[in-house]
């Protein structure tokens, strides 16, 4: 069953696309607690479930947060076993993947995003890295990862994604487009591992504070937020958030209780969804 990109702007006709997504949340926080690996809601979805109880009524995923340490044996021993009808996509996993933090995806399904990219059906998985409290470090570090990890995203995509419009929207193409040709001689295998060394450089002596070098490394939270979690309600279930939920969402989007400008409110803006053969089935969840 595909819906068209018409179709796709409305809400409820999303619906389905959620619902596969719960199952692999489920999937992925049964996998995690079978392993003693620490995870949990954050960012839209964190948000999602204090202000909403489950998604925001325009987002379209789910995120999941957990510490580097966690991360990395969660890459390990997910991609170790056979997990169908759910598939890992990260390129420390799997060079031919675009993404630099890892995705959990429900094979046969299609959701094709204006960057070019097509993750399908699946949710996202953020690692934190600790950040040293010495403030020369820490600007040294950061300024290499944001510059590695903005070279490999170019490298891997030369389409903008759907969130600019009219002239921002060409002038980013056309920036995207550039440094993609000019950086398609260099092995992307050379940039991750250029980007992974900065994250390294970072993890370096005491560190009370963490970030997702990988997604957004100007919000810092503090790692202590991470040592305990509280069940909340998402939708039907109930997910793992960290007790701390106030100051994480605080620190993330300030006054998180005020929704945004109606033309701020938008996801992922797909193509179009496909669910292929989970339109009247559901996935395992476990």
């Amino acid at each position: 069953m595909a819906l068209t990109s018409k179709d796709v702007s409305a809400n409820n006709q999303m619906e389905r696309c959620k619902q596969l997504q719960l199952f692999i949340a489920d999937h992925v926080f049964s996998f995690c607690k079978q392993h003693n690996i620490d995870v949990h809601l954050a960012y839209g979805s964190l948000l999602g479930a204090i202000r909403h109880k489950g998604f925001i009524p325009w987002d379209d995923d789910i995120d999941l947060a957990m510490l580097r340490k966690d991360y990395q044996r969660f890459l390990a021993l997910y991609s170790a076993q056979d997990t169908a009808p759910y598939c890992l996509q990260a390129f420390a996993t799997d060079p031919k993947c675009p993404y630099i933090f890892a995705k959990v995806c429900l094979d046969g399904t299609h959701f094709p995003l204006q960057d070019g990219t097509d993750p399908g059906i699946s949710i996202d998985i953020f690692p934190m890295d600790c950040l040293p409290n010495n403030k020369k470090r820490l600007r040294k570090g950061t300024r290499r990862t944001r510059l590695w990890r903005q070279l490999f995203i170019s490298s891997q995509l030369w389409k903008a994604g759907g969130q600019q419009a009219g002239l921002s929207a060409r002038i980013y193409s056309f920036i995207r487009f550039s440094l993609h040709l000019a950086l398609f001689p260099i092995a992307r295998r050379v940039l991750y591992k250029k980007f992974v060394d900065a994250c390294r450089y970072l993890r370096h002596g005491e560190c009370t504070t963490v970030t997702c070098l990988e997604g957004s490394p100007e919000h810092q939270y503090k790692k202590e937020w991470f040592a305990k979690t509280v069940l909340l309600p998402f939708e039907d279930r109930h997910y793992p958030c960290p007790t701390n939920w106030d100051a994480w969402l605080k620190t993330r989007y300030g006054n998180y209780h005020e929704l945004p400008p109606e033309d701020q409110r938008y996801g992922h803006k797909p193509l179009h969804i496909d669910v292929g053969p989970w339109e009247h089935s559901d996935p395992p969840a476990y």
